[in-house]
Parts: structure tokens; C-alpha cells; sequence
């Protein structure tokens, strides 16, 4: 007899959906499913003509952000550059409307400079209108607007549910002194109140991998999407180009091949009748922003492109993490 299910038990199976990114209907105060907001990430890769890749993360819980991941890889891999450490953390200054988000100013930064020579750099991050402007001091200035639709998957647990949200924007600006343009990805995750990201069971055990890719063709087109895999019934697949839907679907079979550092140079996702691959950027490991992690959790950049399609790229970015153990374990890790 198969395994049955507890009473309240889904077994993670996601339930997957578009939706208009309106600030409006995405009011940080109102509960989902019976779940509260409990962080916001904004993150992305952007790119300069000579090539050169600068990854960023933020994160936030209420008005609390630890500060961002600025990341060049310069030196050959994607390294915490020594600016990320002036950039804002602690509590912010908010001011939302139903129509707006601002986050700005930083408690730290306002005593330091009374007190030291501080090199802190300010904070403005301001979205409105499906412009989104992002500024890290003199380290970062992006500006840009909403791409389609977004993504929004529910794993209706009894013990652990999830309800995760992902919008995306194109870019442009300037980092480290250098003209950019790239990628940008906006998520919000509600789950069970009281608990880290990183104590919850889909981290700790249930994670295959999840990545968030942008590509812009020659074009001027732009084709963007998620593609998550875990044990269990939770997955996610997700691709928008332009205004359509190119797929989507619950279930995203995919297989991995690794490297000799048990990161991935390359990775299959199927969506409906279609695949996507991921091919690792050598310069793309993540080592300074996996340190600050555990439970087998790596991070990489690469770029993910619909297999046999021959449009010429102009700009791409995938940022993938994965927990390679998970990947051997379940047996989907080719020869």
C-alpha cells in the first residue's frame, strides 16, 4: 500500500499562476492564505559593455535589512566587493502608500556620521508606477521598468505553507563607475510566522534548485522566468516573453550535471513541451555569498536560454542556487 498523507498534508504540490504586479493588490499588511509577509528580496545582475557582471541581493523583514551583496567578478568570480560593506543595514526609514513603496536612510548611517569618518552609503529603493529606482550611494544607480507579468506559487501545507511571488524589471545605470544594464527580480515570501527562511523544512531539506533567469535579444524582445525544483510535490515553472506566456506548469522535471566543485555547469528544466538550459558563467560562482549560508547551499550566475532557440543574445542573467547533495541523492545528476 502507497504512503498516505496526513490529514491536512498536500505533500508541497504547488498551485501556479500569472499575475499583474500592482502594487495596490500587493499591500505588505494583508495576510494571504492565512500568511503574513515575512521577507522581501530585490536582486539581480547587470552587466557592463566590457563584459564585467556585478550580482546584488538585498533582503528585507519589516523596515531590517542587513545590507547588500554587491558582488563583481573582476577578480574572476563573482566576489563581495569591499563597497558592500558601507552599504545600508538595520532598520530603514518606509514610507508605503497602496500605491508605492520607498525604503531610504538608514538609523546606523545617520548616528555614524556624527560620530566617525564614516564611508556608509545611503539607500534609496522606490517602487511606482512599474518603475522601480534602486540606489546604492555611489556604489550603484539603477533605474528601470516592470517586464509582463509575474509569478505566484502556493504550497498549501498543513505545518509548513508557502506563498512566494516574483516580478521582474529591465534595467539601467551604473555600477562601480561603470555604465550597466541588466536584469532585476522583486520577491515576496509569506510563510509560517515566527520562522527564518532558512529553519524552514523547504530549505533545509526540500530545495533542489530554484532560478530566476532575464534575457534580451537582439530584438530589443525580453523573456524572463523562474524555474524551481524540490523533493516532494513542490515545483514551479514559469516563462514570460514579451506579453506571452511561453509556459508554465506545476511539475518542472530537470536534471543537473556537475562540476568538480559540486557546483553546476549545466542544468535542464522542462516545462510543459518545452526545456530551458542553464550554462554556468565561469567567472559566475558565488564562494563569499555561499559562506554566509549552510545546509550544502551553493549560488552561481550563468545564463538559461529555451533549447534549439538560435536568436542571438544581447544581455542575459540566470542566478541559480542549488544544494548539490540533494541533486545526487535524488538521482539527477548525469554521468
Amino acid at each position: 500500500m502507497s504512503e498516505r498523507s496526513a490529514f491536512g498534508d498536500f505533500d508541497f504540490r504547488t498551485v501556479v499562476n500569472t499575475f499583474e504586479p500592482k502594487l495596490e493588490q500587493m499591500v505588505p499588511w494583508e495576510p494571504r492564505f492565512g500568511l503574513n509577509l515575512q521577507v522581501q528580496y530585490i536582486y539581480g545582475g547587470v552587466q557592463a559593455a566590457d563584459g564585467t557582471l556585478t550580482a546584488i541581493e538585498r533582503k528585507f523583514a519589516g523596515p531590517m535589512t542587513g545590507g547588500a551583496w554587491l558582488m563583481s567578478d573582476e577578480s574572476g568570480t563573482l566576489a563581495l566587493h569591499p563597497g558592500a560593506l558601507h552599504t545600508a543595514r538595520g532598520e530603514t526609514i518606509r514610507q508605503f502608500t497602496d500605491t508605492s513603496r520607498k525604503w531610504s536612510n538608514h538609523l546606523m548611517h545617520t548616528v555614524g556620521k556624527d560620530v566617525s569618518k564614516s564611508k556608509d552609503q545611503p539607500l534609496t529603493l522606490e517602487l511606482e508606477g512599474g518603475k522601480l529606482v534602486w540606489a546604492e550611494g555611489d556604489l550603484l544607480q539603477l533605474e528601470g521598468s516592470l517586464v509582463g507579468p509575474g509569478v505566484q506559487f502556493y504550497a498549501p501545507m498543513r505545518d509548513e505553507p508557502l506563498f512566494y511571488t516574483t516580478h521582474a524589471y529591465w534595467v539601467n545605470g551604473t555600477a562601480f563607475g561603470k555604465d550597466v544594464t541588466g536584469f532585476v527580480g522583486f520577491d515576496h515570501g509569506y510563510w509560517q510566522h515566527g520562522r527564518e527562511w532558512k529553519e524552514y523544512r523547504i530549505y533545509q531539506d526540500l530545495e533542489i534548485a530554484w532560478q530566476v533567469f532575464g534575457n534580451m535579444f537582439d530584438d530589443g524582445t525580453i523573456e524572463w522566468g523562474l524555474l524551481m525544483k524540490s523533493k516532494k510535490g513542490l515545483a514551479a515553472g514559469f516563462v514570460q516573453e514579451g506579453d506571452t506566456l511561453i509556459a508554465m506548469a506545476d511539475d518542472v522535471p530537470a536534471t543537473f550535471q556537475l562540476d568538480s566543485e559540486d557546483f553546476i555547469d549545466t542544468a535542464r528544466f522542462t516545462v510543459g513541451d518545452k526545456q530551458w538550459e542553464f550554462s554556468a558563467r565561469e567567472s559566475g560562482k558565488m564562494k563569499d555569498f555561499n559562506r554566509a549560508r549552510w545546509a550544502g547551499y551553493k549560488s552561481q550566475s550563468g545564463v538559461t536560454r529555451r533549447v534549439g532557440d538560435k536568436r542571438k543574445l544581447k544581455n542575459g542573467f540566470a542566478w541559480i542556487e542549488a544544494f548539490s547533495d540533494r541533486i545526487r541523492s535524488e538521482g539527477r545528476a548525469g554521468s
